[in-house]
């Protein structure tokens, strides 16, 4: 295998003494094929022997810098046991990604990255396979010699787990990684592609000049000479393109035009920009004669953008085409009342206490306080917690019924204070047994 190698570089290196670089170029959509040799470096660790390696690599151009790349590669070495050498062999296959830094010079440096798998294959001693994933890191140059030829230097990185069968020389080896580095040389043939370099054309003069001749002599009409620089090329609109280019050949005066003669329509919405109101409009948008969008309610924003069309005139709107808001004050209030000595709610105000809780649902930033009274009969001490029970009722109540959050509503119990009535009579303490609760919020409706 090593004297294969350095017959292969000795002819290399003749190859690229008697070659051209004239053609260099790594051209789009071509495909490689690269026939490769070169030394495989093994994990120090490993019980090894170094040893030369061939593969294959097969490529594509994406593009004239960036390749995918497919190769394999075999190494044949030799394990050194304690019961006699064995005979191991090493395929490693990997897929990467290479970027060229001058794909259109002679020579051209890349780097590459790849994952791929490295198999030990051991023929003697019954240990059979091991196989794993590998990843590397490459770097190299490549020194075109023809359009279908280059020389390919490369240096590979490979990093790859610890075996199962591993053959280190030292048993204590804790590493859970092997790394290896493979120098590679190879001949990289280039198929297809496109050429991004200009092909200068030749006069034909130059190509075949065995056809000049001085002695040869040219007969020249004079009349029609002159009659030729007489002539002079027309543009008759004046607007700088020759008729025999002009497509748009009656141009008006003072428009601007293109190359083919034809009025300049810088947002492509059909309307020149010597007439255009609204040069910048955005590609798709219907415009008007004007070149501006149509704007049917006449507030300013055009009817592509206008989610309120029909803005009644004169009102201010915003960037959406709709006027502001009206801000409002909303408001409800409960008021119920209690039996003596009672902390139930009565059925005929359930309906109340529900509009306070639908009220609390519209409007879920809003919060309440549940404030509960008593007549005066009685310690104030005990009133007072009678009145904190009332209040905690209508809380619970609309807690549970109407899923308000607990944070939202607080309850207090302010026993005889407060009174509305006279306590001295049986109706004005039927009218201090009570529940108050109120809530005003503003909030804004449209127009």
């Amino acid at each position: 295998m090593i004297r294969f190698s350095a017959r292969l570089v000795i002819l290399l290196v003749v190859v690229m003494a008697f070659s051209s670089s004239a053609l260099a170029e790594n051209r789009a959509g071509a495909v490689t094929l690269t026939p490769l040799v070169g030394i495989h470096v093994l994990d120090g660790a490993l019980d090894l022997e170094n040893q030369g390696f061939a593969g294959l690599g097969f490529g594509y151009n994406v593009d004239k810098n960036w390749s995918l790349e497919l190769d394999g590669r075999y190494t044949p070495t030799e394990y050194d046991a304690s019961r006699g050498s064995r005979d191991v062999g090493i395929y490693t296959i990997g897929a990467g990604l290479l970027y060229h830094f001058q794909p259109e010079d002679a020579l051209n440096p890349y780097l590459g990255v790849g994952l791929g798998g490295i198999i030990y294959d051991f023929d003697k001693g019954g240990r059979g396979q091991d196989e794993d994933y590998m990843g590397y890191v490459n770097g190299g140059i490549k020194h075109v010699l023809t359009e279908l030829l280059a020389l390919r230097i490369d240096l590979r990185y490979m990093l790859n787990p610890k075996t199962q069968a591993d053959f280190a020389s030292d048993s204590g080896d804790e590493r859970e990684w092997r790394h290896h580095l493979q120098a590679m040389l190879g001949l990289a043939f280039q198929f297809g592609g496109t050429s991004s370099t200009p092909v200068k054309a030749v006069p034909a003069a130059e190509a075949w000049p065995e056809q000049r001749s001085e002695e040869v002599p040219v007969e020249v009409q004079a009349p029609a000479l002159v009659e030729i620089q007489n002539q002079s090329p027309l543009d008759s609109d004046k607007d700088g393109v020759l008729d025999a280019h002009d497509e748009c050949p009656g141009t008006a005066a003072g428009v601007r035009v293109g190359f083919s003669g034809c009025p300049l329509d810088s947002d492509n919405d059909g309307i020149a920009d010597s007439y255009d109101e609204c040069p910048g409009t955005t590609a798709g948008v219907k415009v008007g004669v004007n070149g501006c969008p149509p704007d049917s309610d006449k507030d300013g924003i055009a009817d592509s953008e206008d989610i309120c069309p029909n803005t009644r005139a004169g009102l201010a709107v915003d960037r959406k085409g709709c006027p502001p808001p009206i801000e409002q004050n909303v408001k409800i209030n409960l008021n119920i009342l209690f039996a003596s000595g009672k902390t139930k709610i009565a059925n005929r105000y359930t309906a109340d206490i529900n509009k306070l809780g639908e009220f609390m649902n519209t409007y879920p930033g809003t919060t309440t306080t549940i404030e509960g009274y008593t007549d005066s009969t009685g310690s104030a001490a005990l009133n007072k917690k009678l009145s904190q029970r009332r209040a905690d009722a209508v809380r619970t109540y609309l807690i549970k019924k109407y899923q308000i959050a607990p944070a939202r509503i607080k309850a207090v119990g302010h026993g005889p204070k407060n009174p509305v009535a006279d306590n001295a009579t049986a109706a004005g303490r039927r009218q201090n047994r009570r529940i108050e609760a109120a809530i005003e919020t503003t909030v804004f409706k449209p127009r």
